[in-house]
């Protein structure tokens, strides 16, 4: 390793701790809030404790306080005594514990919390040894790929602090189930190119896949493994193009039995869920109407550019995601009749933005770069952004198993790899180019900026002008009447508030 690949190593290590220390060194948990700020125990709390208790609190996190983190405690509590935890007594009338895969009991990291007296102070060490690996897998995926230890570094960088990350961090299984996506094309990668079969290949392959089914997140690791599907098929073909069938055939057995490994070796949580999942609530043939009520909007890929356009978890101004007057007006999903619908907005699944400086990066590779496997990482993006907006003849996919069970809306935030991937070939670009590569690039990216900076103000100037035009928008795009309309954005906000102006100027802010 060169002192280049170790100076990147250690940095990808330390990142995370950025905005992690304070959970990691420090006094404070990871947990997006704290249940005491709630009745009964808020009404024994001061206005100062109750102030200190809600402050920076993430209410978009709402399962993790009140579901997740008991349920690991008690499967602690259940450990402790000698017993698997396999039931969970207190849910309802007694639920699977183990089963529905979501603290992730067959995960090592996740081990670190379950030994601890206190789970809830170990998740941000959890947190930051999952961002570690998804950015050192990430930087280990790019160099096998012949890219520098600069680019690869950029690349790694962007994906271990994108938003999909940040946004699932406080899911423990779910950030599991999602940073082994590098992984698991690095090792097929590394054993397609050997020329004869290496078992050390075939095994990163086999952990990699079954990491991350044993985090415990099912649509991202159906989403990883659909991903690792089409990689097998782009490099067997690329080794009969070069090769020949028959060198093909032998990298083709080499990917299967690390993949089919994986697949063993994931059981241990994938059988219970598999039994499970039938007697659930939640359908393994997801019905066409739920599939499509879930897609992406398409407004929601303006969070690459300007991530807090629409709200922010942690904002002093909270508005309602589906009573945002720009979400209403750029909302483009109908009922089964063709009638508008209201927004199905989740700032959690729409996190998307990878830095304004790495998406001018990945345009930049998208559009020249010319290395080996780079057309991979296009393809993959386009195939992940048409399932998730649900494109006409692609949405045509989700009759198929394995990808119907992953929501639309999950699958451009399982794309910001392949983000991160043309970044890494654009800073490479960037590096080997002619003077005038940078130039061009930093002039379309001002134009670009010059063009957000003003037709994100035009909401708010128009409101400042005529206050009743978004309302008239909404009243015929919604067929309904003008009570209608302001009351739905106007709901639990104070009197002296106007959402309209907020919304607008917020979008405007962000431009």
């Amino acid at each position: 390793m060169s002192r280049a690949d170790r100076v990147a190593v250690a940095a990808l290590v330390l990142l995370p701790l950025l905005w992690l220390w304070p959970c990691v060194f420090g006094g404070r948990y990871f947990v997006p809030y704290d249940v005491n700020e709630f009745p009964p125990v808020s009404t024994t709390a001061s206005d100062a404790e109750l102030a200190q208790a809600r402050a920076g609190a993430n209410y978009d996190v709402t399962e993790v306080p009140v579901w997740f983190l008991p349920e690991l405690e008690l499967a602690r509590d259940e450990l402790r005594q000698g017993r698997w935890p396999v039931w969970n007594p207190h849910a309802r009338t007694g639920a699977p514990l183990h089963a529905h895969g979501l603290i992730g009991l067959c995960y090592p990291p996740n081990w670190l919390a379950l030994c601890s007296d206190e789970p809830a102070a170990r998740l941000g060490l959890v947190a930051w040894i999952n961002l570690m690996l998804g950015g050192l897998l990430g930087f280990g995926m790019l160099r096998q790929l012949g890219l520098g230890a600069a680019a690869s570094f950029v690349g790694a960088a962007l994906f271990e602090l994108s938003g999909p990350m940040a946004a699932n961090s406080f899911f423990w299984m779910r950030l599991a189930s999602y940073v082994w996506l590098p992984g698991v094309l690095w090792a097929m990668l590394r054993t397609a190119q050997q020329e004869r079969v290496r078992p050390l290949p075939i095994a990163a392959t086999a952990l990699c896949l079954a990491m991350t089914w044993l985090a415990g997140f099912p649509p991202f690791a159906a989403a990883t493994s659909v991903f690792a599907g089409l990689w097998f098929v782009w490099l067997v073909a690329a080794r009969a193009v070069h090769d020949g069938r028959r060198r093909a055939l032998q990298v083709a057995g080499r990917l299967f039995a690390g993949l089919a490994l994986g697949a063993c070796l994931a059981l241990p949580q994938v059988l219970p869920s598999l039994r499970f999942f039938p007697e659930s609530a939640r359908p393994t043939t997801p019905a066409w109407t739920d599939i499509s009520g879930q897609a992406f909007e398409p407004y929601g890929l303006l969070t690459w550019l300007m991530p807090d356009a629409f709200g922010h978890p942690t904002g002093p101004d909270r508005m309602p995601y589906g009573a945002g007057p720009m979400q209403l007006l750029l909302d483009t999903r109908t009922l089964a009749d063709g009638s508008a619908a209201l927004p199905n907005y989740n700032y959690t699944e729409y996190s998307l933005t990878i830095s304004s400086l790495g998406l001018v990066l990945a345009v930049l590779g998208a559009v020249l770069a010319r290395r080996r496997y780079s057309w991979f990482a296009r393809a993959a993006l386009l195939f992940a952004l048409g399932l998730g907006l649900f494109v006409p003849g692609m949405h045509l996919l989700f009759h198929l198993p394995v990808i119907q069970n992953v929501w639309p809306m999950r699958w451009p935030a399982a794309a910001a790899w392949f983000v991160a991937w043309l970044a890494a070939l654009g800073f490479d670009q960037l590096r080997r180019a002619a003077a005038r590569v940078p130039l061009v690039t930093g002039a379309g990216a001002l134009a670009l900026a010059a063009a957000l900076w003003w037709s994100t103000s035009l909401p708010l100037a128009w409101h400042a002008e005529d206050p009743d035009w978004a309302i008239e928008a909404l009243m015929a795009h919604y067929d309904s009447d003008r009570d209608g309309v302001v009351n739905h954005v106007q709901a639990g906000a104070r009197p002296s508030l106007d959402r309209f102006e907020q919304g607008f100027t917020r979008f405007a802010d962000a431009g």
